[in-house]
C-alpha cells in the first residue's frame, strides 16, 4: 500500500508542479486515511494554498455526481432509491 501511495503522491505533486491540478484530496483505503493534502492555490491574487480544510464553491456540479453514485449502490444492491432517510 505504500508503494502506491508514494507513486499516487508523486503523479500528484508532478500535476502541481506543473500547474494542471489545484484543489484538495483525500484517499482513503478500508477505513484508514492514506493521502490528506491540499496543492496548489485557492488565492493566486493573494498567494493563498490550498489545505486539506480549503472550501470550494462547487455549486450543482456535484448533482450529477451523487446520483450516479446512488444508483451505482442501488444496482449493487448497497440501497434503494426508495429507501427513506431517517433522523
Amino acid at each position: 500500500m505504500k508503494k502506491i501511495v508514494g507513486q499516487l503522491e508523486k503523479y500528484l505533486n508532478a500535476l502541481d508542479q506543473n500547474g494542471y491540478f489545484s484543489g484538495s484530496i483525500l484517499v482513503g483505503y478500508k477505513g484508514d486515511v492514506l493521502i490528506c493534502q491540499g496543492y496548489g492555490l485557492a488565492n493566486v491574487e493573494n498567494n493563498v494554498p490550498n489545505t486539506p480544510q480549503t472550501k470550494y464553491r462547487i455549486g450543482s456540479i456535484t448533482k450529477g455526481f451523487t446520483a450516479t453514485a446512488i444508483l451505482q449502490l442501488q444496482e449493487q444492491g448497497a440501497l434503494s432509491v426508495q429507501d427513506t432517510i431517517d433522523r
